[in-house]
């Protein structure tokens, strides 16, 4: 019955507003939405939950202002007992965020401090939290102090069983008078991270019983049933130090669970998932104490990372997800590890990067959605080639396992300064050898001193980051006409990941432009970094432009025009008329017209047109054109027939030497009936809108020739129709 009260109490508490003051102090509460219990893992109090402690709120810390010190903190589930300092010296401080001191994955933590011997307890063993073998779970980090034997955990119950917890030393416990110690002090086990960093700490069971674990990595007993190390601590709970005031603690505490029972393998893989999740923690990825690989598995026992199946990526795992259960919902993530290198966001961030996980209001969408990303622990330098050595990625691949549905997009980041500066797109594949097939290039955009890529991805994808694809722009030059061997090929190499070095074959030259050489093909092999790519092209003589196609126009009884369509790459033109000297056209030395004069009627004249090229070897063929003047007679038809057939309709003179007329018709009885000066119109038949009737017509006519000189015709014309 009092377990049953207890939760329907801490239902009502989670509805309350999520900061409500009293005097000087806050009560920081976040609520979650739902109807289960949520507890660590899944793993609640019919498996013995106790004690849950957690910084980011969702117990009850009391901060006071101005400097955010600690008076208490309250667990959320299990007991839901309350450590208090009263003195404030001696309160440790609240840290919302990733500070020097503390990194815990943008989650807040309690710092304590060496100097001011800060600690919460409560000396009461009653309610008994850990009984005769139970387990505790911290997740603290190791910044150094002033301390040489730091504290961050002890209990004893009223029964004389013991549990201290010494960050970056050991672990150990007490059962009726002796004790075993789990050492992992860097000698022992070297740190995978940072003093900053938090890792969780283990620990289950008494006496022959006893196991610890770091970050799920077996801690080797190192002291076994020995009185000696039978730790020295007072009844009941402290954080911070050894009692009151001995082996003050320096570091941050973010999260402690408390269970009163031994628990099995199964059920504590749940809890440190949940840690591992929330805290951005690698957990082992070999065989643990007991009988488990360390699995990434959700309260209802969904594995949202396989250590069997990514073995080959256990490095610096991080993500995203929602755990309804275990009341986590991480939305931004960074490995503490050594060599972490990148944050994963939910969702598009658009280059806005949060400074705490609280912050950070992307939804994701459905419980038991997860993202998670390990690397090979390779170098983060450019040293794989891709696209035959065109493009240079990371030797660092990362591989997704993504569960649930409820993340879709990602936003995948790392800071600019701690990449190369020719990285410039995050290359996503379902194969780690990304073939270009199955591979996706996503440029990188610069952020708020991040670069940054939002993809949305399939389970058991892969990806790296890369440089831009090598761009080798080749521009080959012939060879002079009088030196064979004065070819060249210019190079421009821009992108990849320069410096660039160069050879040419055949040629064996090392600079980026080839000289100097004969007709022939080269290729350039330009090595970037660890990559080789190669261009090729070909250096050619040079060839005569095309001959222009003449035509001829305007040709009058003394003289022709000659015309030609430009041609590609001529430089002028020069024209030969009949076989003689080439000169320039008449239309200048780039014209494409030459006139030529002074013919006589019915002369042939052939012309030749040679385009001229840059160089001498480049110029064309001659193109010819022929064409005759005309004819200079003076033609006067005898009869015509202007019955409007349009044929012979009009009396007119013909002749090309014509330049102009003045014609007289007359009729039989000598009247003047018609007079005209247009060489075109000529005389209709008609006087006065009339048809003049079939007969003879006398006509007169000057002709003004084009020459200057006029002749007189005279005689008869038929009209018949």
């Amino acid at each position: 019955m009092f377990i049953q009260m207890k939760l329907i109490l801490r239902f009502r508490k989670i509805l309350l507003p999520a900061v409500a003051k009293v005097g000087t102090a806050s009560f920081l509460c976040l609520a979650f939405t739902g109807v289960q219990a949520q507890k660590p893992g899944g793993v609640g109090i019919p498996s013995g939950l106790t004690s849950w402690f957690k910084a980011n709120t969702t117990g009850n810390i009391v901060v006071n202002a101005p400097v955010n010190n600690v008076s208490g903190w309250t667990s959320e589930s299990g007991t839901g007992i309350t450590l208090a300092q009263g003195t404030t010296s001696k309160q440790p401080v609240f840290q919302s965020n990733t500070t020097a001191s503390g990194n815990f994955n943008f989650n807040p933590f309690v710092q304590f401090i060496t100097a001011n011997i800060t600690n919460l307890n409560r000396t009461s063993a009653s309610p008994d939290l850990l009984g005769t073998g139970g387990t505790v779970f911290l997740v603290v980090n190791t910044f150094p102090g002033t301390s040489t034997n730091p504290t961050a955990f002890t209990y004893m119950s009223s029964s004389s069983y013991r549990f201290q917890v010494k960050p970056g030393f050991r672990m150990q416990s007490g059962a009726l008078g002796f004790g075993y110690t789990a050492d992992f002090y860097p000698a022992v086990m070297p740190p995978t991270a940072p003093a900053p960093s938090g890792y969780i700490l283990t620990t289950k069971g008494t006496g022959s019983i006893y196991r610890g674990r770091k970050n799920a990595d077996s801690v080797a007993l190192t002291n076994k049933n020995d009185a000696v190390y039978n730790p020295a601590v007072s009844t009941g709970l402290y954080l911070g130090s050894n009692g009151t005031s001995s082996e003050p603690y320096n570091g941050g505490i973010a999260e402690v669970i408390t269970f009163n029972t031994t628990l099995n393998d199964t059920l504590i893989n749940k809890v440190e998932s949940y840690l591992a999740l929330k805290y951005g923690i690698t957990l082992s990825q070999s065989s643990a104490y007991g009988a488990i690989n360390s699995n990434y598995t959700s309260a209802d026992g969904t594995i949202f990372w396989t250590a069997a199946s990514n073995a080959a990526y256990s490095k610096c795992i991080a993500g995203i997800g929602r755990d309804d259960s275990s009341a986590v919902l991480q939305k931004q993530s960074k490995s503490v590890h050594d060599s972490s290198l990148v944050f994963i966001y939910n969702g598009a961030t658009g280059g806005v990067f949060p400074a705490a996980n609280a912050d950070n209001t992307a939804t994701i969408a459905s419980d038991k959605s997860f993202l998670m990303a390990g690397d090979n622990g390779l170098s983060k330098n450019l040293t794989a080639c891709l696209a035959n050595g065109y493009v240079s990625r990371m030797a660092r691949i990362w591989k997704v396992q993504k569960t649930g549905t409820g993340i879709s997009t990602a936003t995948i980041a790392v800071i600019k300064d701690s990449v190369a500066a020719t990285v410039k797109r995050l290359l996503v594949s379902s194969d780690p050898a990304f073939p270009a097939a199955s591979s996706v290039s996503y440029p990188l955009t610069l952020a708020n001193g991040k670069l940054y890529a939002a993809v949305n991805f399939n389970n058991n994808d892969y990806f790296t980051f890369t440089t831009d694809t090598l761009q080798v722009t080749l521009t080959p030059s012939s060879p002079s006409c009088t030196t064979p061997t004065s070819g060249s090929i210019a190079a421009v190499v821009t992108g990849g990941n320069p410096a660039y070095t160069y050879l040419w074959t055949p040629s064996g030259q090392t600079t980026a432009n080839l000289t100097s050489v004969t007709t022939g093909t080269y290729t350039l092999t330009v090595t970037q970094g660890s990559c080789q790519a190669t261009a090729s092209a070909s250096v050619v003589a040079l060839v005569p432009i095309a001959a222009p196609v003449v035509s001829s126009s305007n040709i009058t009884v003394n003289s022709i025009t000659f015309s030609w369509l430009p041609i590609a790459g001529a430089t002028g033109y020069q024209v030969s008329v009949d076989g003689g000297t080439y000169t320039a056209p008449s239309s200048g030395t780039t014209g494409t017209t030459h006139v030529v004069t002074g013919l006589k009627p019915l002369q042939t004249v052939t012309i030749s047109v040679i385009a001229l090229g840059a160089q001498s070897c480049q110029n064309s063929a001659a193109g010819t054109g022929t064409a005759k003047t005309l004819s200079d007679a003076i033609f006067i038809p005898n009869v015509f027939t202007p019955n409007g057939d349009g044929s012979n309709d009009l009396f007119k003179i013909y002749g090309n030497s014509i330049s102009g007329i003045a014609l007289k018709i007359f009729d039989q009885w000598g009247e003047l009936i018609f007079e005209g000066s247009d060489l075109q119109k000529g005389w209709d038949g008609t006087y006065k809108g009339k048809q003049q009737p079939v007969g003879v017509y006398i006509y007169t006519v000057k002709i003004k020739l084009s020459d200057g000189t006029e002749v007189i015709k005279k005689g008869s014309v038929n009209l018949v129709r």
